[in-house]
């Protein structure tokens, strides 16, 4: 719910090497771009050879600003990299910026751009409020029935859809 500006955020690896690098800001025509700092370190003149020093930076550590981030603002980071041993590489992000955290969240399936466990839990609780009303206005049983397991099977769509509508809602009265 807050605007930021002249973030860095650096990512690191010690167990593989970055190869390639592909950064966007989601929904712009914008890359995220180095940081001057980091340009000038990794800056090797014509005709001349890049150090050890800069080589071992520019396969272990990336760092990135960006200059506006506004709320509910995606920046994505995809990486090329090989890994130097036989175990799962690891690529990590860090940031020292004022009221910004930075939380670990392991990928998870989706469903309208909703992750699946909370767009089940919405679900679930608005089932609860569609089976009170199904018991206050079917009388027949096993029509009642029917209608609780057709949406039983459907639940996490609307519960998906109740998610994007709380988040719109908040985006509009955030700003």
């Amino acid at each position: 719910m807050k605007d930021y500006e002249n973030v860095v955020v650096r990512v690191y690896t010690s167990d593989s090497m970055l190869l390639t690098e592909r950064t966007e800001i989601v929904g712009t025509t914008h890359i995220v771009k180095w940081t001057e700092e980091f340009s000038k370190a990794l800056y090797v003149a014509p005709n001349d050879k890049a150090s050890e020093q800069q080589l071992d930076s520019a396969s272990h550590r990336r760092d990135y600003i960006l200059p506006t981030m506004s709320r509910g603002q995606v920046v994505r980071f995809q990486f090329l990299n090989a890994a130097k041993t036989q175990n799962q590489p690891s690529i990590w992000l860090d940031v020292l910026h004022k009221g910004v955290r930075l939380r670990f969240r392991a990928p998870q399936n989706e469903i309208f751009g909703v992750p699946l466990p909370m767009a089940s839990l919405a679900g679930v609780i608005l089932g609860f409020v569609l089976v009170g009303f199904i018991i206050m206005l079917i009388k027949t049983v096993w029509i009642a029935a029917l209608c609780s397991l057709i949406y039983g099977l459907i639940a996490q769509t609307p519960g998906a859809w109740i998610i994007r509508i709380w988040r719109r809602l908040r985006d509009w009265f955030g700003d």
